[in-house]
C-alpha cells in the first residue's frame, strides 16, 4: 500500500475508517511525518518483527483478522494498526498443513480495506475448502472486505446483537488539493504522457471525465465483489446486488436474517475439542439455536430443522420493516408462521 492507493483506493471499507486514514494521510502532507519508536510505542512490538502465526486450542488454529486489511504490511500499515492479506494467507496455508491443527477459525473484527489483496485471500481460502474445516467468526465487525474474506469460508457466526457484520460496497475519496497548494504557494504542474496517465490526480479539481473514469474502477470491483460473494454464498449475483451488496451494516441476529452469518455463539463453542466430523456437528448445532432464539423472538415454536445450512430470505415489500418482514419470512420457512 504506496501513499497513492490511499488517496486513489479503491477501497472496500467502512466509510467512517477510510475518513480517518485520509486524516493520517494528510499529517504527512502537513510534514508532521513519524517515528519507528511512536510506532513501537503504538503498536507494542518492532516493525516487522514476525508475529505468531496463530494460536491452537483443542485442535483449532485461531487466526486473527483485525484492523484494516493492506496488502502488504509497511511502515504506515503498522501506524494504522493493520493487519496484511499477505501474512493472513501465510498463517492460513500453515495451519493446513499442521498436523496439530483439525481445524481453523478466522477470528475477524475488521472495518475492511484495499481491494489489492483480498480478493486473493479470498479465492485461496475458498480453494482450501474440504481440506480443514473452516469457519469465520466475529465479536466486533466483519465488514465489506472482511467480509469477502469470511464468505470464504464455510460458514460465518456472530458473538452477539452487538456484532457488526456487512457493509459490502467499493469506496473512494478524491481529495482536491489546488487551493491548500495556492494557499502555501505552491503550484504543482502535472506532465503525462499518455492520455489516462494523470487520470485523478491530488492537484485539480476532478474533472466530469476523471470522474467517469474512477467511477468506472469502482464498478468494476463492486462487480468482481458481488460475483465472488454470491459464489462463496451459494446465492445469485442479482440477490446479493439488490439485497445485500447496498452498503448496509447488520448488528447480530439482522446479518443471521439477511443470510450474511450462518448463527450466534462464542469463540469457546467453535473451538470445543472434536475431530472434523464432530465440528460440523457442533456447527449445525449452533445454526438451530440461532433459528430457535429468533423464532422465541416471534413467540413461535420452531419444528425441527435437520439441515445445517440456513434458510437465505429476506423481505421484498419496501413498505414495511425489512427486519422484521425478514424475521417473518425466516419463520415462514420453517413452517411456523
Amino acid at each position: 500500500m504506496n501513499f497513492n492507493s490511499v488517496l486513489r483506493g479503491p477501497w472496500m471499507i467502512s466509510p467512517y475508517l477510510l475518513d480517518e486514514i485520509l486524516s493520517a494521510y494528510s499529517s504527512f502532507l502537513d510534514g508532521d511525518g513519524f517515528e519507528s519508536n511512536a510506532v513501537i510505542s503504538h503498536t507494542g512490538k518492532q516493525l516487522f518483527s514476525g508475529d505468531k502465526l496463530y494460536e491452537v486450542v483443542n485442535g483449532t488454529a485461531i487466526i486473527p483478522v483485525h484492523g484494516l486489511i493492506i496488502p502488504r504490511m509497511n511502515l504506515f500499515g503498522r501506524i494504522l494498526g493493520a493487519t496484511s492479506a499477505e501474512a493472513i494467507q501465510l498463517r492460513f496455508r500453515e495451519a493446513l498443513y499442521d498436523p496439530r491443527v483439525e481445524k481453523i477459525l478466522l477470528h475477524i473484527d475488521s472495518p475492511g480495506g484495499a481491494a489489492p489483496g483480498t480478493f486473493e485471500l479470498a479465492e485461496f481460502i475458498f480453494r482450501s475448502r474440504g481440506e480443514k474445516p473452516t469457519t469465520a467468526w466475529t465479536d466486533g465487525q466483519m465488514s465489506s472486505a472482511a467480509y469477502l474474506i469470511s464468505s470464504a469460508a464455510e460458514k460465518r457466526f456472530v458473538s452477539s446483537e452487538a456484532a457488526n457484520i456487512g457493509s459490502i460496497g467499493v469506496i473512494t475519496r478524491h481529495r482536491d488539493l489546488s487551493a491548500r497548494e495556492a494557499n502555501s504557494g505552491v503550484k504543482t504542474s502535472v506532465l503525462t504522457a499518455g492520455r489516462y496517465k494523470g487520470t485523478g490526480h491530488p492537484h485539480a479539481p476532478l474533472s466530469n471525465a476523471d470522474k467517469e473514469i474512477l467511477q468506472a474502477r469502482l464498478d468494476h470491483i463492486y462487480t468482481a465483489l458481488i460475483n465472488t460473494v454470491a459464489r462463496n454464498l451459494k446465492l445469485s449475483a442479482e440477490k446479493v446486488a439488490t439485497e445485500l451488496a447496498d452498503g448496509r451494516e447488520f448488528l447480530g441476529s439482522q446479518g443471521i436474517m439477511a443470510g450474511l452469518a450462518d448463527g450466534m455463539c462464542t469463540k469457546d463453542e467453535l473451538c470445543k475439542q472434536g475431530n472434523g466430523g464432530e465440528y460440523q456437528k457442533i456447527s449445525a448445532s449452533l445454526v438451530q439455536r440461532s433459528r430457535i432464539a429468533i423464532c422465541k423472538m416471534l413467540e413461535l415454536r420452531p419444528r425441527t430443522v435437520t439441515s445445517s445450512l440456513p434458510v437465505r430470505q429476506v423481505a421484498s415489500s419496501p413498505q414495511v420493516n425489512p427486519y422484521v418482514e425478514a424475521m417473518v419470512a425466516f419463520a415462514r420457512s420453517l413452517g411456523r408462521a
